[in-house]
């Protein structure tokens, strides 16, 4: 029926030329309604740096976030409690969805071995702070959360974040990425834990006898994702099935660095299930980075039966990657870890709370969208001289019928290619030369595409902008 419903749009696709035009941006709309079972997992992770301490907060940007309850009436503030607090701001309404959390240990093994499961007496890798979970919507006043169900998990999983202590002097690390995402790589295939455990001398624990879940049981690792022994992770892929879709959401203030110590593991064979390992990846040379792991998670497919204990789904399980970086350090190393995590570019970490709570709306929008690209762009080419590519890219998007019936209602919408005024960069432009392209690779709301007769425009409904027509179907473009 899949196939048929597609040959079906093929059809409808020919056929709209010749009667009035539905047509734009090629995205296949669906209920946006996610169905249970098949709810986005979503990790977070955090670059655990002095910076988390600097002073925000200034002056009125905080007003709306104190007004609301998320942060407390009087200060000072520092970046962590902003980052909290916009935390609950953005997951307040947000459900059907699943997240966790990692951090990194700190970096201090020494000796022939310098990391894994029988180490001890020092930190190394990374660890989940929480495992996920699925999150229900709640409202604007979390007081009113329930105490069991999706709403107690989105609370523990905020009350886990608030105990993790400001990162100052010798309790600060730096973001391993590469055993970081090995970590992840492990639990969500089902593998035995790595250095998730290896935690004895991180935020400020000078007892090498001492491991974190003793000194810092509020913010050590998630048992309830391992096995009764506490050696072997339980695979979130495999309880979702074919429907798993991964994404991480890194916070980042600097470069990864100091992430080499587990390239042994990572590079192990999958057969030594279950030590298995990122079988094919090359780290050797230039190659040796956080960028090519990242990129080996968003091209492989965890769930095609040979990792760890995920059996053969269908489908593709693989790992989607945003950055959320400091503005200082946006640059060709941390666009290369989005770029390779399939996300283009890394976006801005900002102090300022609208800004922070933009980004991270934008970025859940992208997750919880079930729209795909149906037809690729198209760019005309001159009659007469083919070597000549005319300035104009068209867009076609379709949204399936409410009754699953194969008519869909569709649009083209036409871009322009230009230049950025600021930056130089080549990109896709509005009728008023402002960037169309929204960080997940479609159409912005607030775009207006030509041909649009803006003062034609209905009024917006859902997520519609008013005075654009952007990516909804039914508005602007050749179908207005």
């Amino acid at each position: 029926m899949r196939y048929l419903n597609h040959f079906t749009a093929g059809l409808v696709v020919y056929l709209s030329f010749s009667l009035s035009a539905l047509a734009d941006d090629t995205d296949i709309y669906l209920n946006p309604k996610v169905a249970s079972g098949a709810e986005p997992l979503v990790m977070f992770t955090l670059d655990y740096r002095p910076n988390l301490t600097a002073t925000v907060c200034g002056g009125t940007e905080c007003d709306t976030l104190i007004a609301e309850g998320y942060l407390p009436p009087t200060g000072p503030y520092n970046f962590f409690q902003l980052l909290r607090a916009v935390f609950k701001k953005v997951l307040d309404p947000i459900g059907g969805v699943r997240i966790g959390f990692m951090l990194n240990h700190d970096s201090n093994c020494v000796g022939a071995v310098t990391s894994g499961p029988t180490k001890t007496g020092c930190s190394n890798g990374a660890y989940v702070l929480s495992g996920f979970n699925l999150i229900g919507a709640g409202t604007d006043d979390p007081s009113t959360y329930q105490t069991a169900g999706e709403d107690a998990n989105k609370l523990a999983f905020l009350d886990k974040l608030a105990q993790v202590p400001d990162p100052l002097g010798t309790l600060s690390h730096s973001f391993q990425g590469k055993e970081l995402y090995f970590e992840l790589f492990r639990y969500l295939t089902g593998q035995n834990v790595y250095n998730g455990h290896l935690g004895y001398l991180s935020f400020g624990n000078t007892d090498p006898l001492t491991n974190l879940d003793v000194y810092a049981s509020g913010y050590s690792w998630d048992t309830n994702i391992e096995d009764i022994t506490g050696t072997t992770y339980s695979s979130p892929i495999t309880a979702l099935g074919e429907c798993a879709k991964v994404f991480v959401v890194n916070l980042l203030f600097q470069v990864s660095n100091q992430e080499d110590d587990s390239d042994t593991a990572i590079t192990a064979d999958k057969a030594n299930k279950p030590n298995g390992g990122m079988e094919g990846i090359n780290l050797t040379g230039k190659n040796n980075n956080f960028a090519t792991v990242i990129r080996y998670l968003r091209d492989a497919d965890l769930g095609d039966g040979t990792f760890g204990t995920v059996p053969d789904l269908g489908g593709l399980q693989n790992v989607t990657s945003y950055f959320i970086v400091d503005p200082n350090q946006i640059n060709t190393t941390t666009n290369g870890y989005a770029s390779a995590g399939g996300t283009g570019v890394a976006l801005p970490l900002s102090s300022n709370p609208e800004e922070l709570v933009n980004t991270l709306n934008n970025i859940f929008r992208s997750i919880l969208s079930v729209s795909t690209t149906f037809v690729s762009p198209s760019v005309p080419v001159n009659v007469f001289n083919r070597t000549q590519v005319v300035n104009e890219v068209f867009m076609a998007l379709f949204k399936p019928d409410e009754n699953a019936l194969p008519l869909w209602n569709g649009n083209l919408k036409k871009l322009r290619v230009g230049q950025n005024a600021t930056t130089g960069d080549t990109e896709l432009q509005d009728v008023n030369g402002i960037n169309a392209i929204d960080i997940d690779g479609r159409i912005k709301r607030d775009a207006v595409t030509f041909w649009t007769d803006v003062s034609a425009l209905p009024p917006p409904v859902d997520d519609e902008v008013a005075g654009a027509d952007g990516r909804s179907v039914p508005r602007g473009g050749a179908g207005q």
